[in-house]
């Protein structure tokens, strides 16, 4: 069976969004990685690893599933999808910086602040990239 023009469009959507928030999150996994090997934390008790990651990846899928049904399928319901993104990232936000966690209390201000340039590159990553490599009107 041969593939649709619209099969297309939809895969190409979705591809796009995994590959731009994956990319995000394997930059975050990275940052963080580095970040505990410097303060010498063992993985057990480095919390913010898994969650940060998982975070990442379901935050990218919304975000490409929500932007697909905001071009293709509805103009109603994508929108309420990257309201999700935004929502989740905030919570990995507030999770990183959260005062009960070994990296802030042991952190210095710098390292702080490098999670939040983290997240804050993730949540473009969200807003502008997958936009712009799932724009279906090139095809």
């Amino acid at each position: 069976m041969a593939v649709t023009r619209k099969k297309f469009k939809m895969w190409h959507s979705i591809r796009g969004g995994l590959v731009a928030g994956s990319s995000a999150a394997i930059l975050n996994n990275a940052y963080n990685y580095a970040y505990g090997v410097l303060l010498n934390f063992s993985m057990d008790e480095y919390i913010n690893f898994p969650v940060i990651t998982f975070l990442s990846i379901i935050s990218s899928i919304l975000a490409s599933v929500g932007y697909f049904m905001l071009v293709k399928i509805t103009r109603r319901y994508g929108f309420y999808f990257n309201i999700a993104c935004v929502v989740i990232l905030l919570i990995s936000l507030l999770w990183s910086i959260s005062p009960t966690l070994p990296d802030s209390t042991h952190a210095p201000k710098a390292f702080k602040m490098l999670s939040v340039g983290i997240h804050v590159i993730t949540a473009g990553c969200i807003m502008v990239i997958i936009p712009k490599a799932t724009d279906v009107r090139r095809y």
